[in-house]
Parts: C-alpha cells; structure tokens; sequence
C-alpha cells in the first residue's frame, strides 16, 4: 500500500492535539523518573535530576522530542517540513521556558513547584501549536539546512551538559547546590548536609 506524504490539515490539527497530551504525560513521568529509580545513572540522563533550570528544561525538550520522534515514524509526514517545525519548536522549547522561570521567580523571589509545571505545560502546547502551523505551511522547506545545524546543536547540548554540567547557576539546583548529575553526592552548604 502506497503511502501518500500529504496528510489532510484536520489530521495534522489531531495528531498534534493527541501529541501535545502525550507529551504531558511524558513529562510528568521524566519530571519523577530520577527518584522513583533512586537516583539511578539512567534515569538522570533522562529524567530531572535536579531543580535546576536546565533539568527542568531538560525535561520539556525530552518529552517533545520523544514524541515528535514517534509523530515521525507513525504519521509518516514530509520529512523535510517535518523537521524545520519540530525544530523550531524545540528551539521555541529551550529559549522560552528558561525565561519563564527566572521571570516569575525573578519577579515574586522565589520558585514555585505548580507554576514551573503549568508553566512547562503552557510553553509545550504553545510548541505543538508553533509545530502544527509550521507544517501546515507549505513554504518551509527552504529551511532544512538552517534546521539541521540547530537540531545538531541543540541534541549535542542536552546529551552533554547533562553529565558534564558546568558551576553556574543555570545547571545548579537552587536549593542544594547540586549540578547535572552530581546529586549523587553529598554537599554541605551552611552547615547543612543535603544528599
């Protein structure tokens, strides 16, 4: 059976609508992975190993690239259009919700666990939505080559800054001090001893 590489628009709209929830759920699990495996190896280069802006990060890009990867394999889009979107949306990922956190932190003192989640939530679905436009656009496929060095980019990123993190405060913790992968480790900070 021949597979065509146009998808009608109302199927692209559902299929990153049922995408967007997927992704939440993704999150959720990557946001926990790291404790409910006790702190394994795996799960932090995966999952948030800390409260890091990076981790947090980490995560919202982690569960919009693993569903996209699937988008790509089950839905059979054009490719090239396909990934300029899925690009640019990741890219929309990493500059936008690093933002969002030390804005509002910024602006009231201090880190909120429920308004980092809805806030991860809102910039994902804003994401699908950038996604969805983006490939309903036919004109572009003139991007492919620009998309390409910022995927590379952004994947060599993630895949190392998680174990080899540098001493600054976007990849420490804010309460322990921890930094990528290091929360295996004991800090002591003001005479208190976190693990």
């Amino acid at each position: 059976m021949a597979v065509s590489k146009e998808i009608k628009p109302y199927r692209i709209i559902i299929m990153e609508a049922a995408s967007f929830f997927v992704s939440v759920g993704v999150f959720f699990v990557l946001n926990r992975l790291y404790s409910i495996t006790y702190k394994a190896f795996w799960a932090g280069v995966f999952g948030r190993a800390n409260d890091s802006v990076w981790e947090q990060t980490k995560i919202v890009f982690l569960s919009f690239f693993i569903i996209s990867f699937i988008e790509l394999l089950v839905f059979r889009i054009a490719f090239v259009r396909f990934f300029v979107a899925k690009t640019a949306s990741m890219l929309f990922v990493t500059l936008s919700l690093p933002g969002f956190l030390y804005g509002y932190s910024g602006a009231i003192g201090f880190d909120i666990s429920v308004i980092d989640m809805v806030g991860a939530v809102t910039i994902l679905f804003f994401a699908f939505i950038i996604s969805c436009k983006i490939i309903l656009n036919k004109t572009n496929d003139k991007r492919f080559a620009i998309s390409f060095i910022c995927f590379a980019l952004l994947v060599s990123c993630f895949s190392t800054l998680t174990v080899f993190a540098p001493s600054v405060p976007f990849f420490k913790d804010p309460k322990t001090g921890a930094v990528g992968l290091d929360s295996h480790y004991i800090y002591v900070s003001n005479n208190t001893v976190y693990t």
